[in-house]
C-alpha cells in the first residue's frame, strides 16, 4: 500500500483526514492515483482519512471503513476537468486531445493529464469497445430484440470516446459557466449501487456521504435518473441488480375487446420522470408509459390517469406486464446463447427486469 498526505481546507465540524492510503495492483496506477490525490490536495480538495482507492485488475473503487453517513470526499471544481471543452482523439486503444483549451487553469490541465494516463493504463477505452452493448460485436437478433425496449439502439454509429465520457461525467455548474460535463476524479472511481450514496454539487465543490450498500467496505454512488435494468446495461454497459424498476417497452396488444398502446414516453425533456398519461376510449387505452415492480403501483396510476375500475385497470397492467415478461424471454434466451461480456450484460438485465416485473404486485406467470 501507498499512502499520500492531503491538504486540509476542511469546514469546521468536518472529517478531517491526515491520510489517504492508494491500493493497487499496478505501480503505475498507484503513482497515477497518488498523482492525482497530491493536486486534489493543493486544490483544497479531501478524503475521509479511513478512505482507500484500490485498484485490481484494471478495475478501480474507492472504500471506506468509516461511518455511513459521514463525509466521504469533497472535490472543488478546480480540479474537474470540462470535457466537453477538449477536441478527444482517440490513437488506437489509447485516450488522447488534441490541445487542451486555453480556459484551463493549470489544476484542471495537470488533472486532465492524469486522468487520461489513468484511464488509459486501465484500458477502459479498448475495455468498452469489447463489452459495452453499444460498441461490441452483437447478432442482429439480440440486436433487435434489445430495440423492442429502446427502439433507438444502435440505430447510428456510436463514437467510443463520447461514449466513454458519457459514463463517468456530471452535469455542474460554476459560479462563472453554465452546467456543463465534467469529470470529477475520484468520485468516478464509485460504481453504481441504487442505495448508493447522492452526490451534492454547488458552485464550489462536489460533496459525496459515506454508503456501503453490501456487506463490504466498498463505497458507491447512486448514478440517478432511476433507470431500469435494461437502461443501464444500454447506458452503462452492466447489468444492475440493485434497480427497484422495469419499465414497459413500447407495446400495442389486445386486451379483452381493447387494444392497449403503451408508448414508452415517461421523461420529458431534461428526462425527468413524469406522471403516467392516459386515455381511454370503448376500443383503447393510450398510455404513456407504464413502471412495474415491487416498489411501484401502476394500477392506481392507470386508475387516476384513465378514470378506469380497479378490475379493469389491473387487467390491462397484468396484460402489458405479461407481454413484457414474453419480450424479455426472448431477448434473454437470445443474448444468453452468444459470446462476449455486451451479450451476457444484456441477458443478465433482461432477467434482472423479468424478476422485478414478477415480484411486483399482480398475479403472473412464472
Amino acid at each position: 500500500m501507498m499512502a499520500t498526505q492531503l491538504g486540509r481546507n476542511v469546514e469546521r465540524g468536518r472529517v478531517s483526514p491526515e491520510l489517504a492510503l492508494v491500493d493497487a495492483d499496478d505501480p503505475v496506477v498507484g503513482d497515477l492515483l497518488e498523482a492525482m490525490l497530491e493536486v486534489l490536495a493543493e486544490a483544497g480538495g479531501w478524503l475521509h482519512p479511513a478512505a482507500r482507492l484500490v485498484c485490481r485488475a484494471g478495475n478501480l473503487s474507492l472504500h471506506c471503513s468509516g461511518p455511513i453517513g459521514e463525509p466521504l470526499v469533497r472535490i472543488p471544481h478546480e480540479v474537474m476537468v470540462p470535457v466537453g471543452r477538449i477536441r478527444w482523439s482517440p490513437e488506437g486503444s489509447q485516450l488522447a486531445f488534441e490541445e487542451l483549451p486555453e480556459s484551463l487553469d493549470d489544476t484542471a490541465s495537470e488533472m486532465a493529464y492524469l486522468q487520461v494516463a489513468l484511464l488509459n493504463q486501465c484500458r477502459k477505452l479498448p475495455d468498452l469497445q469489447h463489452t459495452h452493448p453499444l460498441l461490441a460485436p452483437l447478432a442482429p437478433g439480440v440486436i433487435e430484440a434489445v430495440r423492442a425496449f429502446r427502439p433507438s439502439f444502435r440505430a447510428r454509429p456510436i463514437d467510443p470516446v463520447s461514449l466513454l465520457w458519457s459514463t463517468r461525467c456530471f452535469r455542474l455548474r460554476t459560479a462563472d459557466r453554465p452546467a456543463e460535463p465534467v469529470s470529477i476524479p475520484v468520485v468516478d472511481l464509485l460504481d453504481h449501487h441504487r442505495q448508493g450514496a447522492s452526490g451534492t454539487g454547488n458552485l464550489n465543490a462536489f460533496d459525496v456521504p459515506i454508503s456501503r450498500p453490501l456487506d463490504s467496505d466498498a463505497c458507491f454512488l447512486d448514478y440517478g435518473w432511476q433507470r431500469d435494468p435494461i437502461g443501464m446495461a444500454i447506458v452503462y454497459g452492466f447489468a444492475d441488480e440493485s434497480a427497484e424498476v422495469a419499465y414497459s417497452a413500447p407495446l400495442r396488444i389486445r386486451s379483452g375487446t381493447q387494444t392497449i398502446e403503451v408508448e414508452g414516453t415517461g421523461r420529458d425533456a431534461d428526462g425527468h420522470l413524469v406522471a403516467m398519461r392516459a386515455q381511454a376510449s370503448a376500443s383503447l387505452v393510450r398510455i404513456s408509459h407504464v413502471s412495474l415492480g415491487p416498489t411501484q403501483n401502476p394500477v392506481a396510476e392507470l386508475i387516476a390517469a384513465a378514470g378506469l375500475d380497479a378490475t379493469r385497470a389491473r387487467q390491462v397492467i397484468e396484460d402489458v406486464a405479461a407481454a413484457n415478461l414474453e419480450l424479455l424471454e426472448r431477448l434473454a434466451s437470445l443474448a444468453v446463447v452468444e459470446p462476449g461480456q455486451a451479450a451476457s450484460t444484456v441477458a443478465a438485465a433482461a432477467r434482472t427486469q423479468q424478476t422485478l416485473i414478477r415480484s411486483g404486485p399482480l398475479t403472473l406467470p412464472q
